[in-house]
């Protein structure tokens, strides 16, 4: 289970990492004069858009972990309690 734990964890990486990368400054300019979509400027759609399936990712991501993660046995305590 604990390879399964750290799958989850590099996926939310990955999502973070994209995440910063779709909002830099250089990729929101590529959409800057793209024009119209239904009288929405095209880098206000590409904006909310990414923030909204990056939030339905993640809700998705964590969903997903803690399912699988409530199966995990509780830890073992770390303090010696036979004194």
């Amino acid at each position: 289970m604990n390879g399964l734990k750290q799958k989850f964890g590099d996926m939310q990486a990955i999502v973070t990492v994209v995440a910063v990368l779709l909002m830099m400054p250089p990729i929101i300019l590529i959409f800057n004069g793209a024009g119209f979509i239904n009288q929405i400027p095209v880098v206000v759609a590409f904006i909310f858009g990414a923030w909204l399936v990056l939030i339905v990712l993640t809700w998705w991501l964590v969903r997903l972990s803690d399912d699988k993660t409530d199966e995990l046995p509780p830890p073992a305590p770390s303090v010696d309690t036979a004194r």
